[in-house]
Parts: structure tokens; C-alpha cells; sequence
């Protein structure tokens, strides 16, 4: 079964179960989004702030585990491949069923991987605590870049230039980071500032000694370690359990 992970000859127990509780996470985020959003149910927290930040915990912890694996990657261009087509076939499944998802995060993370593979030599001459340093900074400087500034979270430095974002679905500019300010998708992930997160992942594997390398060997959940492990295969059926649970129930 395929995973976030892309495919190794290593595999670490620690990481794996991290990956499977954020999956877990999703499960119900996810669950909770459709009561809300198509079943009308008032839950005035999950659209507050405690909602978006659990929607946050789950984004960054696939991202950057998902970068964290892409530095031992053994096959990174294969899963890149395969985790996009996946991103496409997300999109085109969404599409006919009146919620699009364009650019989500199947397409992004296939991007990252792709994008990674054919980088890997030259950013592996990076030392990692200076990589993880800069990627995570540029992450910070360009989190609010959807919405036309630099900078995160309340803190806007600089807006960017209203020529840098179409009218209509520049595809391209969108898929970069520059939102056409009339594309919608219910699910978005820009290349950037995601990618600077993702490399942030793929450093952080670098600056791990040896020692602290054998606490990835530890720390097994089976249960979490089995979700983790298919955590791509869990993504791409999850919803369409949700929803025949949810029709059964409400209609």
C-alpha cells in the first residue's frame, strides 16, 4: 500500500506512528468538516480559532514529515509521480461531485517530491541546521502569500505587487503562490511557501546524529504505525466512507 512516505529502504517506527497519528487527526478534522460544512451541524469551535489550528497541526505534520523522509528517499521521483497522479485523480473525482479540489495537497506534495529529487545534489551540499534555518525562515517570510503579502500570521512586511495576482485563474501563478483572486478549491496548497516547510522536513533529517537517529527506532503504535504506513491509500478513501456514513445517518 502506498504512503505520505515516499519509498525507502529505511523505515523508522517513530516516524511512521507520528505520520499515523496525524492521519488520525484528519480522520476526524475531515469528519468534522462535513458535519459542519454539508450537514448544517453547529459547531461554533471548529470554525474558530482552535479548529484552524488544529487544521494547521495536521498540513505541517505531513509536510514536514513528508520532507523529512524525502533526504533517504530511495525512489523520490516514482512517489513524486505517483503521489500527483493521485493529486489528479483527487481532482477530477471532486470536480463531479460539486466540491472541487484544485492545487490540494496530493498535488503539492507530488510537486515537493519531484521538485526535491531533481535538486538533491545541490541542496544536500547545504549544511542541514543552516538549511533547516533558511527554508524555515523563507517559510515564515512567505506563509501569507496567497494573500498578497509577505510575512505570517497577523504580521504582514510587505505587500506584493496586485499585478502578481490575475483576475481570472492564472493556473500557473496560482499554483505557485501569486492566488488569481477568483480560483476557489476547497483544499489549496501553494508551492509556495509549502516547499520552504517541506525542505524544512528534508533538513531536519540532516542535523539528527547518529544517537538520536536509534529514537526513530523506538516509539511504536502499531495501531498509529499501520495508518502511517498507508496513510496515501487511507487519504484517498477516508471522505468517501465519511460520506456514506454521514448519508446513512442524516438522510
Amino acid at each position: 500500500m502506498l504512503s505520505f512516505k515516499p519509498s525507502s529502504s529505511k523505515r523508522y517506527p517513530f516516524i511512521d506512528t507520528l505520520r499515523g497519528l496525524a492521519v488520525l487527526n484528519m480522520i476526524f478534522y475531515h469528519g468534522l468538516w462535513d458535519l459542519v460544512y454539508l450537514y448544517g451541524v453547529n459547531l461554533p469551535w471548529f470554525t474558530g480559532p482552535i479548529g484552524f489550528i488544529w487544521q494547521q497541526y495536521i498540513c505541517w505534520s505531513f509536510i514536514l514529515i513528508s520532507g523529512f523522509c524525502q533526504s533517504f528517499a530511495k525512489n523520490g521521483l516514482r512517489d513524486g509521480i505517483i503521489v500527483s497522479l493521485c493529486g489528479i485523480a483527487v481532482s477530477v473525482v471532486t470536480y463531479f461531485v460539486g466540491s472541487p479540489v484544485v492545487f490540494g495537497v496530493l498535488t503539492f506534495l507530488g510537486a515537493a517530491m519531484i521538485f526535491t529529487y531533481l535538486l538533491k545534489k545541490d541542496l544536500l551540499r547545504i549544511e542541514g541546521e543552516i538549511g533547516l534555518f533558511i527554508a524555515f525562515l523563507l517559510f515564515l517570510l512567505t506563509r501569507n502569500i496567497n494573500d498578497g503579502y509577505l510575512g505570517f500570521g497577523p504580521i504582514n512586511i510587505l505587500r506584493l505587487p496586485p499585478e502578481f495576482y490575475p483576475q481570472h485563474p492564472g493556473y500557473f501563478l496560482t499554483f505557485l503562490g501569486f492566488t488569481a483572486r477568483s480560483f476557489m478549491s476547497s483544499d489549496y496548497f501553494s508551492f509556495i511557501p509549502w516547499i520552504f516547510l517541506f525542505l524544512s522536513g528534508f533538513y531536519a533529517y540532516k542535523t539528527i546524529s547518529k544517537s538520536e537517529m536509534e529514537i526513530l527506532n523506538k516509539g511504536k503504535v502499531p495501531f498509529l504505525d499501520f495508518l502511517g504506513r498507508n496513510s496515501l491509500l487511507i487519504y484517498l478513501i477516508h471522505q468517501p466512507i465519511l460520506y456514506l456514513l454521514f448519508e446513512l445517518i442524516y438522510r
